[in-house]
């Protein structure tokens, strides 16, 4: 993966790379502590890459949000198991 970098424009987080760049769909997204970051939840600014954007924005949720999201997933497991083991 290319380098991945971060700058705020406007009260917007941008990100960089290379070859493209993003935005979330809504900044609050940022703020949540355990979101599980979708394609849908991507919004491309430009795309300079062989893939499309559909296929563009899989790979920046497995690639560049990957630690991100097993983090949040393996939080929210562990609430459910506690909820059910009560």
């Amino acid at each position: 993966m290319s380098t991945l970098y971060a700058e705020t424009i406007n009260d917007v987080v941008h990100y960089f790379a290379p070859d493209y760049e993003y935005v979330l769909t809504d900044e609050k997204f940022h703020k949540y502590q355990f979101i599980v970051i979708q394609p849908k939840h991507i919004k491309l600014i430009k795309n300079q890459t062989n893939l499309d954007d559909q296929q563009l924005k899989e790979r920046i949720v497995e690639e560049d949000f990957r630690i991100e999201n097993d983090m949040a997933r393996e939080h929210r497991n562990k609430k459910a198991r506690e909820r059910r083991e009560k």
